[in-house]
């Protein structure tokens, strides 16, 4: 048997989001900036680990936190400054599943960095 990085999956990505989402719910609480966002966010405070480049030479990984989660991307406070349009493996809660994703922005704040990652749509 030939090895892939690719993990196989059980769920498909908007399987898996709608679960994620079911526990924020369970655990969380509603944004407080959702009347000026498109895509109301609700707080989770969640680990996460976060697969920059899979597959790719220079793959690393980061233990990181959830603040929040939308049916469209997740906000995460990182140890580590990751650049903007950087790929990653987004998985919560030391779960099998895992969503790519797109960093669509990154700004430092006290000890950390926050990253808004934007989830990747499914492959056709």
């Amino acid at each position: 048997m030939a090895y892939t990085s690719t993990p196989a999956r059980k769920l498909s990505p908007a399987a898996i989001i709608q679960k994620w989402i079911a526990e924020a719910v369970a655990e969380g609480g509603r944004d407080h900036y959702s009347g000026k966002r498109k895509n109301p966010r609700i707080e989770w405070f969640a680990p996460v680990m976060l697969v920059v480049n899979p597959g790719q030479p220079g793959e690393r990984t980061y233990f990181a936190q959830c603040r929040d989660i939308s049916r469209k991307g997740i906000g995460v406070r990182s140890p580590e400054s990751i650049p903007e349009r950087t790929i990653v493996r987004v998985y919560v809660n030391d779960g099998e599943d895992f969503v790519a994703g797109r960093v669509k922005h990154t700004s430092s704040t006290v000890g950390a960095y926050a990253l808004g990652i934007e989830f990747l749509p499914e492959p056709g």
